[in-house]
């Protein structure tokens, strides 16, 4: 494991797999005042199992994936899987998939996403810091947590994506599934660096294949090159298109975007335009599923459905005639909730247990954490790669955090979770699919998407 010395502070670099290293090698380092960064690269299979599978292991009481849990807990006892080490609901339904939001800031201005006067953005100093962020992922990490997505706002707006990336791919081997949504202009220059970073899959949105729809959708330009960054991705790692699909705008284009399939290795899915504060939603928008099949079968007859993924939010189909696949993500007419694995951690720091969770269910794991240490205020800019070999005494850091100290933080923060987790609504945060519109959630922008 090389070590180097950058002005008065060490720097790890390694490559290791199948140990957890950032929680114990940053209080050991801590002891000495260093810090820890670490570098890696590459990417993992993803296996797929079939939903029958799934649930036979879990009425066994064996999670999925519980052989590739992290090696610092202990996940068994007495040769059987202790299922205190992971993350369970009140319903039996097994967590293992956190959503990051990056940041709440976005080039686009998506009218089912943004409100039409815009929001105020969270001040900087109540956003996660760097290290508080990569702080809650080694937690999760260590609670069984499988697969990650990181959104926003835009993600690729954060200077610091690659590293975070790597952090998780490096530190956590786990963690099999590391995942992006993003409104793709930026993608095609970062794509490199992501997929060295870890980066497995993306899914990049778009809601209408023509230019001026684009454009009054997004209230923003940038067509083309979202086009064709879906393409020039999709030839690089797994590829999804996301098509929120509303009443009178864009249903008539859903056979074009199925036809997308036809020669490219893509899936398609279709989202139920689903109401969030601001979004001006109402039920006269909403598209239900059935109807778009409908659309579908007369333009393709040959339609075939696929088995269903662990966990699936997607109901997918093709045609032999087609590469790739499309489907449906029905929340509103065919909600999916019995098997939701899903975790949200927003950009400042509150855990979501469900997209539809009022504010009032919500948790705030800044400010448990914040309480525990004295917060220093930081940028992103602190600790990306650039700064590494000039700023690296500035990356922040958990002051009077080590030892015993951190190791009761891990302890309450686990605590928490599991806590608030287990207060988890079985379906739509509680309430029924009739008055989502009346929660008082936040804007899909600062939850993520």
């Amino acid at each position: 494991m090389p070590l180097s010395l950058v002005g008065s502070t060490f720097v790890i670099t390694t490559k290791q797999t199948g140990i957890v290293l950032i929680s114990a090698s940053w209080r050991v380092l801590s002891r000495v005042s260093c810090r820890f960064i670490s570098f890696g690269g590459g990417s993992t299979d993803i296996l797929k199992r079939a939903q029958k599978q799934t649930a036979e292991r879990e009425c066994q009481g064996t999670p999925e994936n519980a052989a590739t849990m992290p090696a610092s807990v202990d996940r068994r006892e007495n040769g059987q899987p202790n299922m205190a080490a992971y993350l369970y609901d009140n319903h039996k339904r097994l967590h293992n998939y956190l959503r990051i939001s990056l940041t709440e800031r976005c080039s686009f201005r998506c009218r089912y996403c943004m409100p039409k006067n815009g929001i105020s953005l969270t001040p900087r100093d109540k956003l996660l810091t760097t290290y508080e962020l990569l702080y809650l992922i080694d937690i999760f990490a260590n609670l069984g947590i499988t697969a990650v997505r990181l959104t926003g706002g835009e993600p690729l707006l954060r200077k610091d994506l690659v590293h975070i990336i790597r952090h998780i791919h490096t530190n956590h081997p786990q963690i099999r599934k590391i995942g992006l949504t993003t409104n793709g202009l930026a993608l095609d220059r970062n794509l490199d660096s992501l997929i060295q970073a870890g980066l497995t899959h993306v899914n990049i949105s778009l809601d209408s294949l023509v230019p001026t729809k684009f454009e009054e959708i997004t209230r923003r330009k940038g067509f083309e090159k979202i086009l064709r960054a879906i393409f020039n991705a999709q030839q690089r790692l797994p590829t999804k298109v996301n098509c929120v699909v509303i009443r009178d705008f864009n249903e008539d284009e859903v056979p074009a975007f199925v036809e997308m399939t036809k020669d490219h290795d893509l899936e398609v899915r279709f989202i139920e335009y689903m109401p969030f504060d601001g979004n001006r939603w109402s039920f006269e928008k909403l598209v239900p599923q059935k109807e778009l099949e409908k659309r579908i079968h007369r333009s393709v007859p040959d339609v075939h459905p696929l088995p269903l993924e662990p966990h699936h939010t997607a109901k997918l189909f093709t045609s032999p005639a087609h590469r790739g696949r499309w489907g449906f993500i029905s929340s509103m007419s065919q909600a999916f909730c019995s098997s939701c694995n899903r975790l949200r951690l927003t950009a400042d720091g509150v855990l979501k247990s469900c997209l539809f969770s009022a504010k009032s269910d919500d948790l705030s794991l800044r400010d448990v954490l914040r309480k525990q240490y004295d917060f220093q205020q930081t940028t992103c800019e602190d600790y990306t790669e650039q700064h590494i070999s000039t700023n690296i005494s500035h990356i922040t850091r958990l002051p009077g955090l080590l030892g015993d100290n951190l190791r009761k933080l891990d302890e309450l923060l686990q605590h928490k979770i599991r806590t608030h987790l287990r207060k988890k609504h079985f379906s739509h945060g509680g309430s029924d699919v009739t008055n989502l519109h009346k929660n008082d959630n936040r804007p899909m922008i600062t939850i993520g998407g």
